[in-house]
């Protein structure tokens, strides 16, 4: 026997619409222009956070961001926490050893 709940999910037309997160983009273009910016000059404390923030929930991005291997000194230089942060954050991730690598070469 199909139960009333059960029943709700096989008429057709009545599936939920799927939710959109309409300023997804957005958000990915703000966290790029934070990363540039913080390979070149010291960030805000608010925008710190911002970026912090992001690495923390998404760190495996961070090459798309444009935080690369390449950029970590300049990061360290300008923005020593956030460095600290995508370190701890992609310690258990493959490409840290590109940044070791970076850091201390």
């Amino acid at each position: 026997e199909i139960s009333k709940d059960e029943s709700f999910w096989m008429i057709p037309g009545i599936n939920p619409e799927p939710l959109w997160d309409y300023n997804a983009f957005k958000k990915l273009s703000i966290i790029k222009e934070l990363a540039q910016k913080a390979c070149n000059t010291a960030l805000t404390e608010k925008e710190s956070e911002i970026l912090i923030s992001a690495i923390k929930a998404e760190s495996e991005r961070a090459l798309e961001w444009g935080l690369t291997p390449e950029k970590i000194n300049d990061l360290v230089k300008n923005n020593q926490q956030v460095a600290m942060e995508l370190m701890v954050e992609l310690t258990p991730h493959p490409d840290i050893s590109n940044y070791y690598l970076n850091f201390f070469g």
